[in-house]
C-alpha cells in the first residue's frame, strides 16, 4: 500500500467572538465634527461698534462729571469761569438764533429782529448768571431788583463801549473794524466777569466779610 504524501501546512483559522449588531453600531461613532473656536469668529464691524459704544458711554460719563463739578458751588473761581463761559455760549446761540429766525424765516425787519434777539439774549444771560453761574449756598448780598438794575447798567455800558470803540478806534489806529471789535469784546467780557463776581452776584458773607 503506497504511503500517503505528507500534508502541507494548514492555515489556522482564528475564531473571533461574535459581536451583536447593536454593540457594533454603538462602538462605531462618527468622527467629531470640526468646530471652530469662538475666538476665531471675529467680526471687525461688531468689534468697532462695541468700542465706539464704550467710548461714547465713557465720554458721556466724563461730560456729566464735568458738569457736576462745574455746578458745585464750592468749585471756586475755576468753576465760576467754566460756568461763565458755558452761559456765554448759550446766550450767543439764543441771540443769533432768535435774530436769524425772525429776520430770515418770519420776515421781520432786521433791525427789529436784532432788538428782539438782544432783549432775549439779555434775559437769558441774566437768568443764567443769577441761577447758574454764580449759584452758591449763601444768600446774595443784593436783592433781585438791585441785581437787575446793576446788571442793566453794566450791559448798557458794555454796549456803549463796544459801539464807541468800533466807530472811533479803527480810523484812529488804522486797524480793521473786526479786529477792534474782537479785542473789545474780549476785554469787556473779562471785565464783566470781575464786576459780576464782586459787585452784582456776590454772596452776603463776602459783603459782610469785606
Amino acid at each position: 500500500m503506497p504511503a500517503k504524501p505528507a500534508a502541507g501546512p494548514k492555515a489556522i483559522a482564528v475564531a473571533h467572538p461574535a459581536v451583536p449588531a447593536g454593540a457594533r453600531a454603538a462602538t462605531q461613532r462618527p468622527p467629531p465634527a470640526h468646530t471652530t473656536p469662538r475666538s476665531e469668529h471675529f467680526c471687525p464691524v461688531a468689534h468697532f461698534s462695541d468700542q465706539s459704544a464704550g467710548g461714547s458711554r465713557r465720554g458721556a460719563r466724563g461730560a456729566s462729571s464735568l458738569v457736576r463739578k462745574a455746578r458745585d458751588p464750592n468749585s471756586g473761581v475755576v468753576g465760576q469761569g467754566v460756568r461763565y463761559a458755558m452761559a456765554g455760549g448759550v446766550v450767543a446761540s439764543v441771540y443769533l438764533g432768535v435774530t436769524v429766525l425772525l429776520a430770515g424765516v418770519v420776515g421781520v425787519h432786521f433791525q427789529v429782529a436784532l432788538a428782539i434777539g438782544f432783549c432775549c439774549g439779555i434775559t437769558v444771560h441774566f437768568t443764567l448768571q443769577r441761577f447758574f453761574v454764580w449759584a452758591q449756598e449763601d444768600e446774595f448780598a443784593l436783592p433781585f431788583r438791585h441785581q437787575a438794575s446793576r446788571y442793566l447798567l453794566v450791559a448798557g455800558t458794555q454796549y456803549g463801549v463796544t459801539a464807541a470803540s468800533t466807530s472811533l478806534l479803527p480810523k484812529a489806529l488804522g486797524l480793521p473794524t473786526e479786529l477792534v471789535y474782537g479785542v473789545t469784546v474780549l476785554a469787556v467780557v473779562s471785565l464783566n466777569f470781575l464786576i459780576f463776581r464782586h459787585g452784582v452776584f456776590h454772596a452776603k458773607t463776602t459783603a459782610t466779610g469785606a
